[in-house]
């Protein structure tokens, strides 16, 4: 009996359905009518300094990204990913005061009709609008390395031409370490590196691929340290130190 609890377990652990760790893939659409002087202030003063908070309650690593481009093509103007250990550690947290906090804070901030947060599950072949993908389900070294964010947009093709082009590209991409969601005119994903030359590499290779299916593309590496110890401006990323 043991030994078949044993062979049923092993066979949830390593399920194509679940990552090695659980994200949040967050795009956040400021409010009609923001100062976009302002909305830099309030991210970094008030909004960003509430995640480390959440470290003991099991976030892992925090990846915002703040963009004020690409309103044409519908992009947000934060992109986070927020990852922990799995999804019950999450649930967990977001009964806490912190996670409550956090929730609230973006109600002064963010649209919440238009900002959406995606869990990414692992590609298995067909790839849908306003969903995200890991292409490496067994990559958890989310707080080591180098990561960059890359988005890439306004499409050539028809929706239903684009739709297949990108499903076409993430099947030839095989078991890469990045992090893909899928939306209408654009796809934005999350790429790791051992070190900033990988990254960069592996950038050129992504930008080579999607030459003849996006017009646009913007690159955006993290920078890793402290929130409060360098402002993150519009095009900038931090992979936070928690």
């Amino acid at each position: 009996m043991k030994f078949l609890v044993s062979i049923l377990l092993a066979s949830l652990l390593h399920s194509p359905d679940v990552l090695a760790q659980f994200h949040r893939f967050y795009r956040g659409y400021a409010l009609t009518g923001t100062e976009m002087g302002a909305y830099l202030d309030t991210m970094n003063k008030d909004f960003f300094p509430l995640f480390p908070q959440a470290a003991p309650h099991g976030l892992i690593s925090y990846k915002p990204v703040l963009l004020n481009e690409g309103k044409h093509l519908n992009l947000p103007q934060e992109i986070a990913l927020l990852t922990f250990k799995d999804e019950e550690v999450y649930k967990v947290y977001g009964t806490t005061e912190i996670g409550k906090k956090i929730r609230a804070a973006h109600g002064p901030v963010f649209d919440a009709t238009k900002s959406v947060s995606l869990v990414p599950v692992p590609f298995a072949g067909t790839a849908q609008v306003e969903r995200a993908y890991a292409m490496n389900p067994d990559f958890k070294d989310f707080t080591t390395g180098a990561a960059g964010v890359l988005i890439q947009g306004e499409p050539f093709a028809t929706p239903e031409a684009t739709l297949k082009d990108v499903e076409r590209i993430l099947k030839e991409t095989g078991k890469k370490n990045m992090l893909s969601l899928v939306a209408e005119s654009f796809v934005i994903e999350y790429l790791f590196a051992k070190d900033a030359a990988a990254l960069e590499e592996m950038r050129k290779a992504r930008c080579s691929q999607f030459k003849g299916t996006f017009k646009f593309n913007k690159f955006v590496p993290l920078t890793r340290h402290k929130v409060g110890a360098k402002r993150v401006g519009f095009g900038e990323g931090m992979d936070t130190e928690l």
